[in-house]
This record gives C-alpha cells, structure tokens and sequence, in this order.
C-alpha cells in the first residue's frame, strides 16, 4: 500500500510540477535584426524561465533585466540555451525551438539592450 501511495504521489509530482504556460508564437519570418527585451526577450523567459528562476531561487534569477542582464555576461544565458558542454542544458523538461534561441543569442550579440 505505501508503494502504490508512493508511486501515486510520485506521478502527481512529476505531472503537476511544471506549468505549461503558453508561448507567444512567434513568427518564422521574424526580423531579428533589432531584438527588443521587452517585446522579444521577456515573453519568453514568462514563459518557460521564470518557474524555477524567479527571485529567491538558488541558482541563476532571471525575473527582472538586471538578472538576465547578469546571465548574459557571464555567459551562461546563451551557453545553457546553445548546447554548450560547460553549461546544463536548458530549459529542463521542455525546450526552445530555433526562433527562441536565436532570439536571445541575437539579444545577447547586439549588446542585451533593456529596451
């Protein structure tokens, strides 16, 4: 009986543990030239980021643009959404399709303005 309750509240964990907030789609066409944080950036850390990088966690915070800000100097904003072997590959339980990545490296190259 205590396995099954164990197992039972095990799954409940695992499937009510993450939110699957909705992305803002975005647009293949998209002109990445003039990445906005506000506009471009910030959605998507809403949306797959901020339940376990929200203020007070462990680890890195990206809830406001100085934590992202801080992120994407050190590197590890990129280096985790990239594949770089030096970081965890992030989001974990879920992922980024190409535009969002390319969002925030495109973000990151042209100076991470707060804009």
């Amino acid at each position: 009986m205590k396995i099954t309750y164990f197992f039972f509240s095990l799954t409940f964990l695992i499937f009510f543990s993450c939110s699957k907030d909705k992305v803002p789609e975005i647009n293949s066409n998209l002109d990445l030239s003039a990445v906005s944080y506000s506009k471009n950036v910030q959605p998507i850390i809403q949306a797959k980021c901020i339940q376990c990088h929200s203020a007070g966690n462990e680890g890195v915070e990206l809830y406001d643009y100085d934590h992202v800000a801080k992120a994407a100097v050190s590197g590890q904003l990129t280096g985790c959404l990239t594949g770089n072997t030096s970081y965890l590959s992030m989001p974990i339980g879920s992922t980024l399709d190409s535009i969002q990545v390319k969002t925030f490296v495109n973000w990151v190259d042209q100076g991470f303005q707060d804009n």
